[in-house]
C-alpha cells in the first residue's frame, strides 16, 4: 500500500517541478532550445543576458548551471520573450557577459502521517432452513408422525476495529535571482511555492470517505498548481528587468515597459526630494498538520492555520497552538518575500491522574 501510494505522488507531482533533462524523446525541443538561444545573440533589443540553474540533491553538491527543462523553456522562450525582451538568455558563447543568474532549488518530498483508529458495528444476515419432526400417541396405543419445515433469517453483529491513516506530502520549489558582480553573486529576488498532496486509506466506511475526499481534494490543487511554477518564472525576470532599469542599464527604457517607452525625457528642473519608500513588508504562509490551529506572531493571535500573514522584516517568534497538541514555535529574522512554514503539531501527553 505505502509503495502505491508514493508511486501515486510521484505521478501526479513532478510534471509540476523542476526536474532534471532528459534525453530521451526530447532531442527536438532542446534543438529549438539551442536556435532561441543562438538567435537572441544578435537581437538588438537585448540589453542584458541572463543563465537559468539548479540545484537538487541527486544533480550534486553544487547548482548546475546553463540548464533548462521542457517547462521552463517553453516558458521563458513566449511568455518571458513577451514579458521582457530586452532580458535574453545567454549562450556558450557569450557566457562571459552574463549579468544574471536565475537559480531553481527543490527540496526532497516530505510526507506527514497521521492514523487514527475507531471501530464500528457490522452486521450480516444469512437464510436458514431446518425439518421438525413430531409424534403423536393415541390412547389405543397408536401413533401419528408429522414432519414440518422451518425457514428463517439468521443475524450476527459483530465489533470489528478500524483505521484511517491520512498522509500529507509536499515538495518546495525555491527561485532565486542573482546580479553578477564580478564573481560575486548578489540576491536581488527570491520567492518559492509549495505543492501539497493528500492522500488516505484504512479500513472502514471512514476511511471509503477520506479517500473519495482526498481525491477529489488533489484534483483541485493539480488545476491550480499549473501555472504556480510559471509565476516564479515571471517574478524572476520582473526583478531582473528592475535591477536592470535602477542600475541604468545602456538603454532609456526596456522594452516591455511601454509606459517608459512612450514618456518624453524629464524637464531638468529642481524638485522636492522624494518621499522616502515604504517599508518592504514580507509574507509568511503557514500550515499545521492537523490544520485549524492558533497562530501567534510575537505574541499577538492572527489567524489560523493554514493562512498567509503580513509581517514587517526582522526578527520574529511564531507560535502555532492547537488544544491537545504541544505548541510548535520556531524564530524567524525574515527580510522580503515569501516564508513557508510547516508546524507539525504533536500530541499533547494525557494529564497524570489525580
Amino acid at each position: 500500500m505505502r509503495k502505491r501510494f508514493i508511486a501515486f505522488l510521484l505521478l501526479i507531482m513532478c510534471p509540476l517541478l523542476v526536474s532534471p533533462l532528459s534525453s530521451s524523446g526530447k532531442e527536438d525541443w532542446q534543438s529549438d532550445l539551442r536556435q532561441w538561444a543562438a538567435s537572441s545573440q544578435g537581437d538588438p533589443n537585448c540589453k542584458v543576458r541572463y543563465t537559468t540553474g539548479i540545484y537538487r540533491p541527486d544533480l550534486g553538491d553544487k547548482p548546475v548551471w546553463n540548464l533548462m527543462t521542457e517547462k521552463m523553456f517553453k516558458w521563458f522562450s513566449k511568455d518571458g520573450a513577451s514579458l521582457a525582451p530586452s532580458v535574453c538568455p545567454a549562450s556558450r558563447a557569450t557566457a562571459d557577459r552574463v549579468g544574471y543568474r536565475i537559480l531553481f532549488s527543490q527540496t526532497p518530498m516530505k510526507t506527514v502521517s497521521q492514523t487514527t483508529h475507531g471501530s464500528e458495528v457490522r452486521t450480516t444476515s444469512q437464510p436458514f432452513s431446518g425439518d421438525v419432526t413430531s409424534q403423536v400417541s393415541y390412547s389405543d396405543g397408536t401413533t401419528a408422525n408429522g414432519t414440518a419445515t422451518i425457514n428463517g433469517q439468521q443475524t450476527t453483529s459483530v465489533v470489528v476495529p478500524t483505521e484511517t491513516t491520512i498522509s500529507r506530502s509536499s515538495v518546495a520549489l525555491y527561485m532565486y535571482t542573482y546580479r553578477v558582480n564580478g564573481d560575486q553573486l548578489e540576491l536581488i529576488s527570491t520567492d518559492s511555492v509549495v505543492f501539497t498532496r493528500v492522500t488516505a486509506s484504512g479500513s472502514g466506511d471512514n476511511a471509503a470517505g477520506a479517500e473519495l475526499g482526498a481525491g477529489i481534494g488533489n484534483l483541485v490543487r493539480m488545476s491550480g498548481d499549473r501555472h504556480r511554477a510559471d509565476k516564479l518564472y515571471e517574478e524572476a525576470l520582473k526583478a531582473i528587468r528592475a535591477d536592470a532599469q535602477d542600475n541604468g542599464t545602456k538603454q532609456d527604457a526596456l522594452p516591455g515597459d511601454r509606459a517608459a517607452e512612450a514618456a518624453p525625457a524629464p524637464l531638468q528642473v529642481p524638485v522636492a526630494p522624494p518621499a522616502p519608500a515604504a517599508p518592504v513588508q514580507a509574507s509568511l504562509n503557514i500550515e499545521s498538520v492537523p490544520p485549524g490551529a492558533d497562530i501567534e506572531v510575537d505574541g499577538a493571535f492572527v489567524g489560523n492555520t493554514p493562512s498567509t500573514v503580513t509581517i514587517a522584516p526582522g526578527s520574529h517568534q511564531i507560535v502555532v497552538r492547537k488544544k491537545g497538541f504541544t505548541d510548535w514555535s520556531k524564530k524567524l529574522n525574515v527580510t522580503g518575500g515569501t516564508v513557508h512554514l510547516n508546524a507539525e503539531l504533536e500530541q499533547a501527553p494525557p494529564a497524570p491522574a489525580q
